[in-house]
């Protein structure tokens, strides 16, 4: 007997092979192709250079992050990466609170910073790693709300929400806290490991309920994350670098009942 039955009453079913099919007469399965846009629906913006790897280098948005439809507000939401480089590459800029250019490319002072307000020791804070925010009506056009949240270059008229390199983000119902409604796991250069955030709303997020990684590992960018309903456990693919001569990069798996951890080794 299957340890793991499934509903057909009451769960949707991609009819995309057998498995669930006692017999079947006179029908024939045709899968149709999917339809590519004609045009990116995201860009990165001239006048945003949060969005620009400097001058000469290229400008960039990544989908190393989370899109979703929140029937909660009506919207769809999109938390993407944008990357402005290393900082002996072009002009620093500074995002208090995120990113604080070093004065050299080596030092590990951070303009007179070694440790953050919580006492964690800087690592590498100044690669450019920007966690930022968007939406949409339809999945198509979005728009990138001034948020207010961080300063870039003095200035608040940005869509930045943090600085994690790939944020899997989940809005969790049955959570009795509001304030975390919203939870958002992901490797952060900063201190070089992986960190849950909280959010009562998905826009401002907060790490002060999970101060210590939720795992320590020497990652080397994006931790793409995704509930198991079935299994009900949480699945983790980490890129990271192996340890074979040529250090190739190399998708990792974990998986943990809840995002806070134990993940497993």
């Amino acid at each position: 007997m299957n340890p793991n039955p499934f509903d057909v009453l009451s769960d949707p079913v991609l009819f995309v092979d057998d498995a669930l099919i006692a017999s079947k007469r006179g029908v024939t399965r045709t899968v149709h192709p999917g339809r590519k846009h004609d045009t990116p629906v995201l860009r990165p913006n001239p006048d945003k250079p949060w969005e620009h790897g400097g001058e000469d280098q290229s400008k960039r948005v990544h989908l190393y992050g989370t899109t979703m439809y929140d029937e909660s507000v009506g919207v769809y939401r999109m938390w993407y990466m944008c990357r402005m480089g290393p900082h002996w590459r072009f002009r620093p800029h500074t995002v208090p609170g995120l990113y604080i250019p070093r004065p050299g490319r080596n030092p590990s002072t951070y303009m007179g910073q070694t440790h953050d307000a919580h006492g964690r020791k800087f690592v590498e804070n100044d690669r450019g790693d920007l966690t930022c925010y968007a939406e949409s009506d339809d999945g198509l056009t979005w728009t990138k709300p001034n948020l207010g949240i961080f300063e870039f270059n003095g200035s608040r008229d940005n869509n930045i929400v943090w600085d994690l390199h790939g944020a899997s983000v989940f809005r969790d119902d049955d959570e009795p806290d509001p304030r975390k409604r919203y939870q958002a796991i992901g490797f952060c250069r900063r201190y070089r490991a992986v960190f849950l955030l909280t959010s009562p709303d998905g826009v401002r997020w907060d790490d002060s309920s999970h101060v210590d990684p939720v795992a320590k590992r020497e990652n080397e960018g994006s931790l793409n994350v995704v509930y198991d309903d079935r299994g009900r456990v949480y699945r983790a693919y980490a890129h990271a670098r192996g340890t074979d001569r040529d250090a190739r990069r190399m998708v990792h798996y974990t998986e943990a009942s809840r995002l806070s951890g134990p993940w497993a080794p």
